[in-house]
């Protein structure tokens, strides 16, 4: 799933998932912004997201209900959302308002990427196929006396790709 969101690749508009020009009909879907994450960009990218429209012109009302970020963003992250005040005395409008989630494969050049997403919907932003079911690799039971360690280990495939763009804001520096 990281690689989706890392790789910024393609989904069904022919745009990256990431893009300031998504056609929807007449309409456009921005969902990209290469600011930093703040709580004013995090506002701005809610009232973005709340104009959103399809190609027939009714509004798509994205309900964000994960923060995705890396471990550089996690204070920045906590105060936006987790924090039930600004500062003493002062409500955090945001307080709860989605779900956020550290992901430490967003690190190096990726530390500054954070992502809306809206998953209360069956359809997902992001689909994950499983291509061969995971099976555990089972420990010599000789080799687990002689070093005292069980290693767990398994084998399977996976595959993931975005799908709508209007179920995701991203943040890219």
């Amino acid at each position: 799933m990281t690689a989706v969101l890392k790789d910024n690749p393609t989904c069904y508009t022919g745009k990256a998932m990431f893009a300031n020009d998504h056609p929807y009909g007449d309409n456009t879907l921005d969902n990209l912004v290469t600011d930093a994450l703040t709580a004013d960009v995090f506002d701005a990218a809610l009232v973005a997201a709340g104009e959103w429209k399809f190609a027939n012109g009714v509004l798509v009302r994205p309900t964000f209900t994960h923060l995705l970020h890396g471990p550089k963003l996690r204070k920045t992250a906590f105060a936006i959302v987790d924090a039930p005040e600004i500062s003493a005395g002062v409500a955090n409008p945001n307080y709860k308002k989605c779900i956020r989630v550290e992901l430490p494969d967003l690190a190096g050049d990726y530390d500054d990427y954070w992502t809306l997403v809206d998953a209360s919907q069956p359809v997902k932003a992001i689909v994950r196929q499983i291509r061969e079911v995971p099976v555990p690799t089972m420990n010599d039971a000789a080799d687990i006396e002689e070093n005292g360690e069980l290693k767990w280990m398994s084998h399977g495939r996976a595959a993931a790709a975005p799908t709508f763009p209007h179920l995701v804001y991203g943040g890219r520096l």
